[in-house]
Parts: structure tokens; C-alpha cells; sequence
């Protein structure tokens, strides 16, 4: 069986003490010891510096000067090495000195055995590893936690720092050895400890919480994105937790700067795509319209008679009162579709949301001649979601379709708008029987600025995948077996 090998120094005046300790180790059964003896304080001070050897046997005595100095200066000018310390007898003062002044053990000479002194050899060495394991561990820890650009720390179950990374020195302007001892409430301030204190109360009770948080003044916001983990000792017991903190402002901007860029180009989409029904639009308030013109007349007509026909007059200005709800509807539907505003998020009818959106589109089919179908899944769950950004959605989509048939005859000059749940999610499409779309332009089809139509604009779909990913859901197109496209769109229930 093959045995450890180690590399000893003895540090001892007495050379009867050091054959003694080398027979010792020679007759040392599971490990084999190859031994240096030295009998001065600066032959053995200038040998421990050296670190070559695997451990250090010091006696106490070493002429005028002792043990208990050497192992002082030499830890002291930054040597690492595995002292074990030996006197002639046992003294319990110098022992505790020893353990104090960095000795990994005490032995006493008279009382030394070669299981003895092996095992204290052995245990030392590999105490001193695993000591400068977790010392090299603990530097590691502390490099990346100073490199990351987040509040870390370290409190016990009083709430008490015992660990803060660097970031906090230029976050509260005070060196991190001066933060370590304070309680958490003293660091980050009683309003900001009132906001997270709910969520320090349940790691205390053990649970790992991460959370988002803003605070300050509306227009000068500050968001957190926070993380508190518990940690247990080998008992089980709750020991402290780990807290950090990330400043997640510049981000957060950055994302309602991109929303806000993102509502601006979906509100000029919607301008363009009402440009594109104007006929569509005049037809709805324009038969309204008309209806209240020809009730007026015929009121007034009924008025001027000898004998006024009131009964008359009261269901031609009934007559009225509907056509002005009807193109007060009208005028209300366009005023939410242009209106610029942030998005909002409510329970939506898929298949009420087709419904109001052939109202809009009607009068333009009738107009090009296009039949539009349905094929509608009945009862569908709703879904989260902003009606007039995906309506918006499937007006283009509408759109689309009606300029990719226009140029077809017969029953090919027709769209279809479908809805179906699948797995979880609420799938919205609208399929064509155009001329499709040539493979190598299937993919850049959503790319900005690209059109297969000369008078194009090319954003449409691009701000219509934008809009679908915002509400978690897919945006694609296919090429139909017989011919045409569909366009589509899910959402999730």
C-alpha cells in the first residue's frame, strides 16, 4: 500500500530530542517522514520562511530566545507554515500562547509516541489545508463579490452586518469595515427598512424572497430588484442570510423608454392604418348622418302642417337620437384607436374583439368586392391584454390580406379571420388566398422597413411583433397549402 510522504523540519537545540523525534517518525506506520533538523532561532526562522516543508516541529526553548517569538515573527512577516509545538513538560499557560500565536498543536516531549506525534502530524497538515481552503474560498468570494455591481452582505439573525462588499463603501460613504457590526436599519435607512422589512421578517423565518421595489419622487424614480436567502448551520438552524441588492434603474429607463418609443411608432401604425379605412370610416358616420338629415326634414315638415303631427315628430326625433349613438359609437371607437396612451392591460374576448373590428373594416370590403369569413372557437377563455393594441394587430393583419387578394377573381377574393385555443394559449389569425409570399421574403418579413408593396411601409408587422411579444405571446406567418397566407397571432389564457 502506498504510504503519504511528508517533509519535516525540527526546530530544537538538543540533538538527543532530535534522534528521539526521528526515530519516532522513522517507526511511523502510514505515512513516510523525511526529516531536517536545525538547532538555532535564525537557522529555523529563515528555514520556516522557506515554506518547503510540510510541517514544522518547534521546541520551546531555543537558547536565549523561545518557540512562542519564532512563531510570531515568522506569521507576522506573512510565512505560512504547520507548527506543531513541543516543550519538556506540559505547562497549560505556554500551550494556550502557542494555539493563540498560530500552532496547529501542543505536544509534550516525555509523553510522544510515534501514533502520536503521526497523527498530530498528519491532522495538522491537513487542517492547515483545509483552513487555507477556506481562506482562498472566502478571497474568492470577496473578489467577486466586490466585481459585481450590487449591494452584497452577509447578516446574522439580529440583522446585524457581518460582511459587506465594496459597492457598499461608495453607496453610503463609509469604508465597508466600518459598516460591518451595524444593524441593517442604521445602514439603509429607516424608510428604505420599513419598505423590505415584511420580506426580512420572512427570511428570518427561513424563506428565500426576491422581490422588485421603486421609491422616490414620481419623476426621479429608483427601482430594486432585491434577493434575501437564508442560510442554516449543520444543525439546521437558521445561522443569517445573504442579502442583495441590485440598482436596476438605468435598465428600468431604458425599458419605459422603449415602451414609450414603442406606443409612439404603434400610434403612428394606427393613423396610417385609419388613413387606409377612411372610406371604410366615412361610410359608418356617413349613413348616421344621413338618417338624422332626412328625420330633420320630415320633423320640420310635420311641424308646419295646420295641425302638427307631434306623434310624428317624436319618433323622427327618436329616429335621431339613434343615428346620433350610432355615430357617437363610430366617433368614440376611432377616438381609442388613435388616441395616444400608455398601455393597459384588461380581460379580452378574442372573439368580441373580431366582431368590433369587422364593423370597421366592412364598408372597405363591400367596397373592393373582398367577402370576409369567419371561423370563430366558441366559447373562448379571455385573455390579459390591451384591445386597441391588438386590435391594431389584426387590422393590419386585416389589411394585409384584403391588398394581397385584390388582385384575384372569383372565390379567391376572400379572407377568413379564425381564432382556436390550443394548449393553454388563444391563437387569432387571418388567412388568405393571395398570392403568398416568396420563400427567401418569408423570413424578413418582419424586419422594419421592409414591404413587398411598392407604397408600403414597411412597420406594420414589425410593430405588430413588437406588440405581441410585449403581451407574451408569438407573432408568425405560414404559406397555406392551397395558396395565400395566414397571418397569426397568440396569446396566453
Amino acid at each position: 500500500m502506498n504510504r503519504d510522504a511528508y517533509t519535516i523540519l525540527l526546530i530544537d537545540d538538543d540533538e538527543d530530542d532530535c534522534m528521539l523525534v526521528r526515530d519516532l517518525l522513522m517507526r511511523a506506520g502510514h505515512a513516510v517522514f523525511r526529516m531536517d533538523c536545525v538547532s538555532s532561532y535564525e537557522e529555523g526562522l529563515d528555514a520556516v520562511c522557506r515554506n518547503i516543508y510540510d510541517a514544522i516541529l518547534l521546541d520551546y526553548r531555543l537558547g536565549a530566545r523561545n518557540g512562542l517569538e519564532l512563531i510570531r515573527e515568522a506569521f507576522g512577516k506573512g510565512c505560512e507554515a504547520t507548527i506543531i509545538f513541543l516543550t519538556g513538560q506540559s505547562d497549560h499557560g505556554v500551550d494556550i500562547e502557542a494555539m493563540r500565536a498560530g500552532a496547529a498543536d501542543y505536544l509534550v516531549k516525555d509523553s510522544l509516541t510515534e501514533d502520536l506525534l503521526e497523527r498530530s502530524i498528519r491532522y495538522s497538515i491537513e487542517r492547515k489545508r483545509a483552513e487555507k481552503a477556506l481562506v482562498n474560498a472566502g478571497k474568492l468570494f470577496r473578489l467577486m463579490a466586490d466585481s459585481l455591481p450590487m449591494l452584497i452582505s452577509y447578516l446574522d439573525t439580529k440583522q446585524t452586518y457581518r460582511f459587506v462588499n465594496r459597492a457598499h463603501e461608495s453607496k453610503y460613504g463609509a469604508p465597508a469595515e466600518q459598516l460591518v457590526g451595524r444593524k441593517i436599519v442604521d445602514v439603509l435607512g429607516k424608510a428604505f427598512y420599513e419598505l423590505i422589512r415584511p420580506h426580512v421578517e420572512a427570511v428570518l423565518q427561513g424563506k428565500q424572497v426576491e422581490f422588485e421595489m421603486e421609491t422616490g419622487p414620481q419623476d426621479n424614480r429608483v427601482y430594486y430588484q432585491i434577493w434575501l436567502v437564508p442560510n442554516f448551520d449543520d444543525s439546521g438552524s437558521l445561522a443569517g442570510f445573504f442579502a442583495m441588492i441590485h440598482d436596476q434603474t438605468q435598465r428600468k429607463r431604458s425599458e419605459l423608454d422603449a415602451q414609450r418609443h414603442r406606443e409612439e411608432l404603434a400610434h403612428v401604425s394606427r393613423v396610417v392604418s385609419m388613413g387606409q379605412l377612411a372610406t371604410s370610416l366615412a361610410h359608418e358616420l356617413g349613413q348616421p348622418l344621413a338618417g338624422i338629415l332626412t328625420n330633420a326634414q320630415a320633423a320640420q315638415r310635420f311641424l308646419t302642417r295646420e295641425e302638427p303631427d307631434l306623434e310624428e315628430v317624436g319618433e323622427a326625433l327618436g329616429d335621431i337620437a339613434d343615428d346620433v349613438s350610432r355615430a357617437r359609437n363610430v366617433i368614440d371607437k376611432l377616438r381609442s384607436i388613435l388616441k395616444k396612451k400608455n398601455s393597459e392591460s384588461t380581460p379580452l374576448d378574442m372573439n368580441a374583439l373580431v366582431h368590433e373590428t369587422l364593423k370597421l373594416i366592412s364598408s372597405d370590403a363591400l367596397k373592393r368586392k373582398i367577402a370576409v369569413e369567419t371561423d370563430l372557437a366558441p366559447n373562448l377563455p379571455t385573455v390579459m391584454g390591451d384591445r386597441v393594441q391588438l386590435q391594431q394587430v389584426l387590422i393590419n393583419f386585416v389589411l394585409n390580406a384584403f391588398d394581397a387578394v385584390s388582385g384575384c377573381v372569383g372565390p379567391r377574393r376572400r379572407i377568413t379571420i379564425l381564432t382556436t385555443l390550443d394548449q393553454g394559449v388563444v391563437r387569432l389569425g387571418v388567412r388568405d388566398r393571395g398570392c403568398g409570399v416568396d420563400m427567401e421574403n418569408l423570413d424578413r418579413m418582419f424586419e422594419p422597413f421592409f414591404s413587398t408593396k411598392s407604397e408600403g411601409m414597411g412597420m406594420g408587422l414589425a410593430i405588430s411583433r413588437n406588440i405581441i411579444n410585449a403581451h407574451g405571446g408569438l407573432l408568425w406567418a405560414e404559406r397555406n397549402s392551397g395558396g395565400g397566407m395566414t397571418f397569426s397571432f397568440s396569446i396566453p389564457v
